[in-house]
């Protein structure tokens, strides 16, 4: 007879090994991109521009078949979100707008994205605290753009 106890720590042992290695990977995490970016043309707002151009380059493969070309075109508004009873504003919003146009330089394709990241942030009562809150809103906004243009950029180029 077969002894029950190490049948069951080999399958418990065995289990998570088969679990472990089906192969899955998230798309964001694979370590190989199918597209090389060879230039970024940037209309509307600069600053925001480059970050999601410093941001985008990092992904990029030098060595890929799919040659593209990125236009970004990009504007930001700020908007009063919120005001105190002193009629003094409290909140502000950031919203930006991101239209990218995609051209594969070898089979000559475009694809069109566009993309909407919206966000607040308080004004404290030091200007330079204000300035520096707005900035950094500004930058995390512009990452996430940058995160879900890769995304659908590696989606689309698999």
């Amino acid at each position: 007879m077969i002894n029950f106890k190490k049948l069951k720590i080999l399958s418990l042992l065995c289990i998570p090994l088969f679990l472990n290695s089906c192969g899955f990977s998230k798309v964001s995490q694979s370590s190989k991109t199918n597209f090389s970016i060879s230039d970024i043309k940037i209309a509307g707002e600069r600053k925001i521009g480059n970050i999601i151009k410093n941001e985008l380059v990092l992904y990029s493969e030098s060595s890929s078949k799919n040659l593209i070309s990125l236009n970004l075109n990009i504007n930001k508004q700020k908007n009063i979100k919120e005001k105190n009873i002193r009629d003094k504003v409290t909140k502000y919003q950031i919203t930006i707008q991101t239209d990218v146009t995609a051209s594969n330089l070898k089979s000559g394709e475009n694809k069109i994205y566009n993309y909407s990241a919206t966000s607040f942030f308080n004004v404290d009562k030091k200007y330079s605290k204000t300035l520096k809150e707005e900035e950094n809103l500004i930058k995390n906004l512009s990452e996430k753009i940058a995160k879900e243009i890769f995304r659908d950029l590696s989606a689309a180029y698999f």
